[in-house]
């Protein structure tokens, strides 16, 4: 059993290592105007047009709000996305695969594009939302925000079992 917990803590440490890198940048878009300026930057001509009609306190409210739920969004896919990798990840010692340096490899891939995708997914938002009506700001309560996180057990060896210790690979599990 503690093999398990210790494989699962292999595979957790990658996953805790882009958690603080997710939740550093939450933090600058909840204390900082980098939101705003971000959208600024990528969406000039929307953001001058907003500015004229929208205070600068709320125009950065409804830019963080955005930011945010783009950002939350992605990273729960993310979550969903490696969830399904872990589910099979055991076949992949049938190829000749490390599981563990696969796992990695996928996760890494998966992570490289989430920041880019939320914030290009965030310029749409920004681009299209209509936040001139008498509302008190951009309504994004109706787009559910993820509120979990997931941890499981994983075991990429699934032949490791006593019964069945004479069928498994050699020196491809761990």
């Amino acid at each position: 059993m503690l093999d398990v917990h210790a494989n699962t803590w292999r595979y957790n440490q990658l996953i805790a290592q882009q958690r603080a890198i997710i939740v550093d940048r939450r933090n600058t878009l909840l204390r900082t105007a980098t939101a705003r300026e971000e959208l600024a930057e990528l969406a000039p001509k929307r953001y001058k047009r907003l500015a004229k009609d929208i205070e600068e306190d709320r125009l950065e409210k409804i830019c963080r709000q955005i930011m945010l739920y783009h950002l939350d969004r992605g990273w729960a896919d993310h979550l969903a996305y490696l969830a399904d990798i872990r589910e099979s990840i055991h076949l992949r010692a049938l190829g000749r695969q490390n599981p563990l340096d696969e796992f990695h490899r996928l996760a890494v891939d998966a992570f490289a594009s989430l920041a880019a995708d939320a914030i290009e997914a965030a310029q749409q938002t920004f681009e299209t939302a209509n936040v001139l009506e008498e509302e008190q700001g951009l309504d994004l309560s109706k787009l559910a925000r993820p509120t979990s996180t997931w941890t499981y057990m994983v075991n990429d060896n699934p032949l490791s079992d006593d019964t069945l210790s004479t069928l498994s690979l050699p020196g491809v599990f761990r």
